[in-house]
């Protein structure tokens, strides 16, 4: 039986959750079946050395500061004329495929249309929520956004909500089937996970995982963790992740005197050996469509203290499952402040996370929702 030969385009596989989903559905795919190839704007991230040996790998630009980019993006900007964009993939891409996905908003999808000759099925997934967050429009002219949605296929959504508010902010036709498939979490190897680390607290300790950028509002973390210890409130918290905010968060906890409390550990790949010996996980995002993070520190029991964000309301559910609470450093501050008091109830959270865990993340499931997407 001939292999379906699939295209994944993808911006680049930096450090981010999307990114690492779309690695681990690689690693689960039916290579009897597929024939996968994938297509980096950039060649650049953390996760480029995990890309499953089966799947064969093309680039289009070093780099996503590269000058032939910036002036091809540039001048389709000031004038509609996409002609440079247009040349470099379809100079890469030449083989005709039977299904194209865009694995994300922005980049993805604006490259993805000018293959849309090279496939009689065309996907593309939405990991983000367009009300809160409408990141993408720098990068488009006008309507062409929203066109260029209308030219798929199928549209793939992480979470109900993530669904509704896109739909709320482009018109899509009927015409064009939208689904949403939860992101594919393998809990029994995050649970199994066992690398040798020296992973020590000191005292009770708070872990985040996420880029440093202005999205993931680690400001206002630090701002709580001030509060907790003008409180009397004895804690450490761990900080996962790098990012262009570094040196400017770094700054605050210096200025605030709480480098005896914060530690800024960096990205670490995976990051559960830290999450394991953590005693609360706590989000602080803006947005988060499906925050592969969140369904990690499900799946290792972690009591959990998040912001109410798209992803994260979907997965806890009124403080089912963890502690919801709203954007403040107040509500943030209460929302830690109750867990860290009450050990009963960090070891209700703690089993409610499992289950959570347990009877949401299947991955034959989710890998058969994905390969239903494949049948025209």
């Amino acid at each position: 039986m001939k292999k379906k030969h699939m295209l994944f385009i993808f911006t680049a596989l930096n450090g981010g959750g999307a990114e690492k989903v779309l690695i681990n559905i690689f690693n689960y795919f039916d290579y009897t079946k597929y024939q996968v190839d994938l297509c980096l704007l950039f060649n650049e991230g953390v996760y480029l050395n995990d890309i499953h040996p089966d799947v064969t790998y093309h680039y289009l630009y070093n780099t996503g500061k590269s000058k032939k980019y910036f002036f091809s993006k540039k001048l389709y900007k000031l004038t509609g004329l996409n002609f440079f964009l247009r040349r470099k993939i379809r100079k890469k891409i030449r083989e005709e495929y039977d299904t194209i996905i865009s694995f994300a908003e922005g980049t993805s999808i604006q490259f993805h249309q000018f293959l849309l000759d090279r496939s009689d099925n065309h996907i593309t997934w939405v990991h983000t929520n367009f009300v809160l967050n409408h990141w993408t429009a720098y990068l488009f002219r006008k309507k062409d956004e929203e066109l260029f949605y209308n030219r798929m296929n199928k549209i793939v959504f992480v979470s109900h909500d993530a669904m509704k508010q896109f739909n709320t902010v482009f018109n899509i036709e009927e015409s064009i089937e939208q689904k949403v498939i939860y992101n594919l979490i393998d809990v029994k190897a995050i649970q199994e996970y066992d690398e040798i680390l020296d992973v020590k607290k000191k005292r009770f300790t708070i872990c985040s995982v996420g880029r440093l950028t202005e999205v993931k509002s680690f400001d206002k973390l630090i701002n709580v963790v001030a509060l907790l210890k003008d409180n009397d409130y004895d804690v450490d918290v761990w900080l996962l992740g790098d990012g262009t905010l570094k040196k400017e968060l770094e700054q605050q906890v210096k200025r605030m005197s709480l480098e005896d409390n914060i530690y800024f550990l960096g990205f670490k790949n995976p990051p559960y050996a830290y999450m394991k010996n953590s005693d609360v996980f706590v989000s602080t995002s803006q947005v988060e469509g499906f925050p592969l993070v969140l369904c990690e520190a499900l799946s290792l029991g972690l009591p959990i203290v998040s912001t109410k964000t798209t992803g994260p309301v979907e997965l806890l559910l009124d403080d089912e499952f963890g502690v919801l609470t709203k954007h403040d450093e107040g509500s943030i501050f209460e929302g830690l402040r109750q867990l860290i008091d009450d050990e009963k109830k960090r070891e209700y959270y703690s089993e409610q996370a499992l289950k959570r865990a347990s009877s949401l993340f299947d991955i034959d499931k989710t890998m058969n929702e994905i390969y239903s997407l494949f049948k025209n």
